[in-house]
Order: structure tokens, then sequence, then C-alpha cells
């Protein structure tokens, strides 16, 4: 081809770019557009709210934008989330969080702004496995789901309520007590079921009191890892309730004829320590007069490890500053429901004493 022939067809194929190519495909434009359609297509924007460095979400907007289902219940303090076959459980005041009845090392503490509720967006994240972007003090939350790991190891969540004595002893038999040379309670009083005019009308757990479970318990007495597991809640921050406040409380359950809501019944159990085991199993140690500052959040736990130390925290007389009442308050979950109410009072002495005491089981 000769060189004046060449030039036109530079020409013509000049002409040909201008007609039918983007204008933003000169100014490097059209590769950043689709990119950010694509990203906007994917994903779903939530306005944050920031507070004591941590950000939160509100529940309206997660609902109507997300898809899922919310409901609280005021009366009880109970905030439910439901992705699918999904559901998390949050509680008013309270730094914790299950899915499907396992407990999370998350604090999942609602937030209010008014008459607004707010989560925080860690919820999403680990509860749901929503995979989120934060970007201009926003929250880009991926319409696609991440995965989620669940355990297998779990007793069925309605399986809890037909577990026979021997069966149930079997499940929970790798616990241990929580506190090293404790027996169980040789007063009724002292063990879950008991009845009481308040509280749900029952006694959730058991009482490790001076004299009645073998030893004498203070302030400096060792309250140690019923068995291995994940902390889920640990109140390194509590702050004890003024009796001005915990009487006030005590008004507000008077009113609900003995069936105390689960908030003020969360707030009754003073300084707390929770560890989530194996076949959803999560154990609670409550009333403490301190944590051990060796364990967090998320911590793995083993068997016999520090968790705290016994007190009074959350009754009358550690409102009053005394001394008074110092006991453990230790209580067993499976997957975050009470079920001792099927079993006889003989019955629940015998599943303890075998489980915790070291009684041995004939097979």
């Amino acid at each position: 081809m000769g060189k004046p022939a060449l030039l036109i067809a530079v020409a013509v194929l000049s002409v040909l770019l201008l007609f039918f190519l983007p204008v933003d495909s000169f100014n490097g434009n059209h590769h950043s557009t689709e990119k950010s359609a694509d990203s906007q297509s994917s994903s779903i924007v939530l306005d944050i709210f920031e507070k004591n460095e941590k950000k939160y979400l509100a529940v309206d907007e997660v609902e109507k934008k997300l898809g899922l289902h919310s409901r609280y219940k005021p009366e009880e303090g109970v905030l439910t989330l439901s992705d699918g076959s999904l559901t998390l459980r949050m509680l008013r005041g309270a730094p914790v969080v299950s899915r499907n009845g396992i407990y999370l090392p998350v604090d999942g503490k609602p937030l209010f702004r008014g008459e607004d509720l707010y989560i925080p967006l860690k919820v999403l994240e680990e509860g749901l496995g929503k995979r989120v972007e934060i970007r201009n003090g926003q929250a880009m939350i991926a319409k696609k789901r991440g995965s989620i790991e669940t355990s297998s190891q779990s007793v069925a969540a309605a399986s809890y309520q037909k577990i026979e004595v021997d069966e149930l002893v079997r499940v929970l038999s790798f616990l241990d007590r929580p506190i090293s040379g404790a027996t169980v309670s040789i007063q009724d009083s002292h063990l879950p079921g008991a009845p009481r005019d308040y509280r749900n009308g029952v006694h959730e757990g058991l009482d490790y009191y001076s004299g009645t479970s073998t030893i004498q318990v203070d302030t400096k007495t060792p309250v140690v890892a019923s068995a291995d597991g994940v902390v889920v809640r640990a109140d390194h921050n509590y702050r004890e309730l003024s009796v001005k406040e915990r009487n006030q409380l005590l008004r507000v359950a008077a009113r609900h004829e003995g069936q105390t809501p689960a908030y003020i019944l969360d707030k009754l159990r003073g300084r707390s320590v929770w560890v989530q085991h194996e076949k959803g199993i999560l154990t609670r140690y409550a009333h403490l007069s301190q944590v051990s500052d060796h364990i967090q959040l998320g911590d793995r736990v083993k068997k016999g490890q520090l968790l705290g130390y016994v007190g009074n925290s959350g009754t009358r007389s550690g409102a009053e500053g005394t001394l008074e009442g110092l006991h453990l308050h230790f209580d067993i979950l499976i997957r975050d429901h009470w079920f001792w109410g099927k079993y006889t009072e003989d019955e629940r002495r015998d599943i303890l004493r075998k489980v915790l005491d070291e009684i041995s089981i004939e097979d």
C-alpha cells in the first residue's frame, strides 16, 4: 500500500472511532464507571451511627433494606433478628448474642436512640456472615451472604426436652465442678428448679454457698471453667447496681406477676462470665466479685482455667456494699434453654452429683 493510501486509511479509521466509541473511552472513565456500577448493584448501603468507637446500624433500616425480620419485645427486652434459617437473639443491656441457641463471642448489646433501636455492625458480620465494607461513613453490605460455621455436635433444638436422666448425665459428663473441692449443695433451695416467689417462679441454677457445699467461700475463692470452651461474655467493666436502681428493677419485675423480665433477670445475676461449650451447652458463672484479667471475649479456655472469684454482685448485699451472701450461681443451659423443668427434685440432684461430683455412672 502506498503512503497516500495509508494516510487515508488512518484518517477514515479515526473518524469511525470518534463516532462509535463512547466519550468515556478517551478519558479513562469507562472502566471505573462500570466497576462502580457493579459494586453498587451487588451491595446494599446502610448508614452507620458511631458511639464509643463502635459502629451501629438502625434495626428498621436493616429490616427494610436487607429483607430481614426483626421482633422486639419491650416487656422482656429481647430482640430477635431472622435471616432465613438463622435467628439471632439479643438482650437489652446485655453484651451477648446467640445464633440458633449458640452464643457467639460478640458484644451484641442493642443501643437505644430515643425510640429507635440499633444493633452493632459486628452482629451482622459475625452473626449472619454478612460481608461489609466501610466507605465514606456508610456500610456497603454484600447481597450474597458469606459462609456460616455451625456446630454439628449440638444437641438438636427440640431434643433437649426428651433426654432421659442417664442420657442427660452422659451428655453433660464432660463438665466439672466450677469451684475446686466444692460439692453439690445439700440444701434443696440451692438447686435448679427450686421454687421462688420471683424470677419466673423457679431457681435457674446451682448455688455454691459456704457450709452447704463442703467448702467455705469468700471473695478470694477461684471460679474456674467447668470445661473447655469459648468465652462469650466477660463483665470486666461491670458497675454494681445501687440500692435505688435494684429496688426500681424489682418493682418493675413485681408488675409481671412473678415472671421477671429477661433483661432484669440478667442484671440481677450481677458480674458474670459465660462460656459456650460443645454440644450446644452454655455455662454461666454469676454474682462474681471479679473477672480474671487473663480472659477476654472470644478467648478459648481450658477446663479448670481461672475465670473469676466468688462474690455477691447483683444481690441486695452487693448493692449495699456488704460481704453477706457470698456465693457462686452456676447455670447450665442447652441451646439457650433451661431444661430442668421435666425432672423431679431428686433427679436434678442425682444428675448434678453424677456430673459435677464425679459419682460413678452405672452402665
